[in-house]
């Protein structure tokens, strides 16, 4: 398929949200890139193509609804590439790796690993990238949820529940030291806004 064609399409489903944004897709897509190149090293066999379309459409429509925002980046997708007259399998692929992103989905195949560490790559980097993601995702709430207080405390502990199943794609997933990075940024996160806890 024309992976830079799909990034154009899928590009028009994003708004400019403070995080949820085609830029976070795109960095999403590279990070994946990056853990795509290290299962090769490794011999571990992985479907490239499949990994890169869920990367571009995981926060697709992300504005449009309130809850089940996976299914309905799914939606958009599936709608899309059928119009590319992609078999109903590849549609099928690209969507059990979407859901990878959702809080509680199982995560069964290397595909749906990378996309759910891909995800979460800009919360285990420097504290300094985790804080600017953070802001930008207070700042978006505000704009989705004008009427609530964002909910700080819960929110770190949301972050905390993605970061529950260990994905071990490598044998170099110990030097990314991933919940170890995402852990601490979001204890000092907490400790600098404990002020804000709701």
């Amino acid at each position: 398929m024309d992976l830079d064609n799909i990034e154009k399409i899928a590009e028009k489903h994003y708004t400019d949200l403070p995080y949820h944004n085609f830029e976070h897709a795109l960095k999403v897509k590279e990070y994946a890139i990056r853990l795509i190149d290290r299962c090769k090293k490794n011999g571990i066999k992985v479907n490239e193509e499949i990994i890169i379309i869920a990367a571009l459409f995981h926060d697709a429509g992300y504005e449009e609804v309130k809850e089940n925002k996976e299914q309905h980046s799914c939606k958009i997708m599936e709608s899309e590439l059928k119009k590319l007259n992609c078999s109903i399998k590849k549609i099928n692929e690209v969507k059990n790796t979407i859901m990878a992103t959702e809080k509680d989905y199982k995560l069964t195949t290397s595909e749906q690993k990378i996309l759910r560490a891909s995800d979460l790559s800009g919360f285990m980097a420097s504290y300094q990238e985790f804080k600017t993601a953070s802001d930008r995702i207070i700042e978006e709430f505000k704009i989705l949820y004008p009427e609530k207080k964002f909910p700080i405390k819960k929110w770190t502990e949301l972050v905390e529940s993605y970061l529950i199943p260990e994905i071990k794609l490598t044998k170099d997933y110990k030097k990314d030291n991933f919940h170890g990075k995402a852990k601490e940024n979001i204890q000092r996160f907490l400790k600098e806004n404990k002020d804000n806890f709701i």
